[in-house]
């Protein structure tokens, strides 16, 4: 291969590049729209991811359990009286009227008090600072443009149009994606960047100000890169990009773990058709492992020092487990938390945030069912797409590993809670491009493929 023909690559599908931009710039309008229009705050924990950019725009590194939120955050909060994701009367009063004399979590409160304190003072304290950085870095100098124009709630709404943007790139990437998935057939990809343009738990969610926006970017991003390697070939600096690129995601939301199972899987791939030495895969392999952790070493060392321990799970988890104890696992937990993520993978959370929530549930049902037919087809080998060698079961691997990893870092966290759509949401490319793909091949007359795209 030589080098990464990023920009052929860019040109030659759907022919031209003004066409991606078209498509970024139509895929925009929704993400604007429900930015501009969805209530402050989201209670999808956005005035804590807004109080980390705060936290950054002023040179604060915040610590978990330990730091709190800044006036700014209080003053949006006030403005329309959300402080935090439950709805008013479902949990004990958040502590509102000493919200001006912020204190540590008492040290002599033990039990069921100690987390009864928790649950009524948790918005008080800045914990979304157990995530990655790189998200809160990239918002500060937007936050401060937002503050300095208008004030705390332009500041929120300016880091809103930020996640738009970052929303509104997947549908190119979705296109380009498509393009290295089943060459010179552009149906399967138009319809799959429809659909992430307007997938509405996407578009509800990744348009709030929360991580989750850009960590579905580079997962998409990682994506391209392992189907690339998978048509071109690997080389030692393709393999490079696909560690920096898996680094990079993994500092803006460890959600993106999930996807390290497809990059394996894709890296080899070539190994496993004998196209290539195994020996030479798995040195490629190594590469790329060794670029990704170049760029998390920094991070794992300062939560080291911080928090005693590479991840700052313990501080989290005195936090969130006052909300959602541990629940043993069982047949019937694990049911109702993948139906709880398939569901909120359609509709956004909180599940009753958008009309007709249940019609979007049945529809996406419809669409996976369609799918998984024609995708019987491809791997078995009798559809009339053809895809590249080894895309569609590396983009399966891609979604089941984010799925699993979504159920496995819950319970890892001993968190009783079910799975969020929006966790899946690094894998949102890959997944909808299969959903397109196996429709494509499932809806073999012109008008049922017509109904599909509209």
């Amino acid at each position: 291969m030589r080098g990464f023909e990023f920009r052929s690559l860019a040109i030659d599908f759907p022919s031209r590049a003004r066409l991606l931009g078209l498509a970024y710039l139509l895929a925009l309008v929704p993400g604007l729209l429900l930015a501009s229009k969805q209530p402050l705050w989201s209670r999808v924990d956005e005035a804590q991811h807004y109080d980390a950019v705060a936290q950054y725009a002023h040179a604060v590194l915040p610590v978990e359990g330990r730091t709190t939120i800044r006036p700014e955050t209080l003053a949006v909060m006030r403005a329309g009286q959300i402080y935090r994701w439950a709805p008013a009367g479902t949990e004990p009063d958040p502590a509102v009227t000493l919200a001006d004399k912020f204190t540590a979590i008492p040290s002599y409160l033990t039990g069921d008090v100690r987390a009864l304190w928790i649950r009524r003072h948790l918005f008080w304290f800045s914990y979304e600072a157990m995530q990655p950085p790189l998200y809160y870095a990239l918002g500060a100098p937007v936050w401060t443009l937002g503050q300095g124009l208008g004030g705390p709630l332009g500041a929120a709404f300016a880091l809103r149009f930020l996640n738009a943007a970052l929303l509104a790139a997947l549908v190119p990437l979705t296109l380009i994606a498509g393009r290295l998935l089943v060459p010179g057939r552009p149906g399967p990809a138009i319809a799959a960047a429809i659909g992430v343009a307007t997938l509405p738990g996407l578009v509800l969610n990744g348009s709030a100000v929360t991580n989750d926006t850009m960590a579905a970017v580079m997962g998409a991003a990682t994506f391209i890169v392992a189907l690339l390697g998978l048509k071109r070939g690997w080389s030692i600096r393709l393999a490079v990009a696909a560690g920096l690129l898996f680094g990079l995601g993994l500092l803006t939301k460890l959600t993106i773990a999930g996807l390290g199972p497809m990059l394996a899987a894709a890296i080899l791939w070539p190994a496993l058709q004998r196209r290539a030495g195994l020996g030479r895969q798995l040195a490629l392999g190594a590469v790329a492992a060794a670029a990704t952790l170049a760029l998390l070493t920094p991070w794992l060392l300062l939560n080291l020092h911080t928090y005693g321990q590479p991840l700052p799970k313990g501080p989290a988890l005195e936090l969130l487990t006052s909300y959602f104890p541990g629940v043993p696992l069982s047949k019937r937990f694990l049911y109702n938390s993948f139906r709880h993520g398939f569901e909120t993978f359609w509709t956004g959370e909180p599940p009753e945030a958008l009309p007709f929530a249940g019609v979007l549930v049945v529809l996406g049902a419809v669409w996976t069912a369609i799918a998984l037919v024609g995708l019987v087809r491809l791997l078995r080998g009798r559809a009339a797409l053809r895809p590249v060698a080894g895309t569609v079961p590396v983009a399966l691997i891609g979604v089941a590993g984010a799925v699993l990893w979504a159920l496995a870092s819950l319970r890892l966290s001993h968190l009783g809670t079910f799975i969020p759509g929006r966790y899946v949401y690094p894998a949102v490319v890959p997944a909808l491009l299969l959903l397109g793909l196996g429709a494509w091949e499932a809806l073999r007359r012109r008008p049922a493929r017509l109904v599909l795209v509209l």
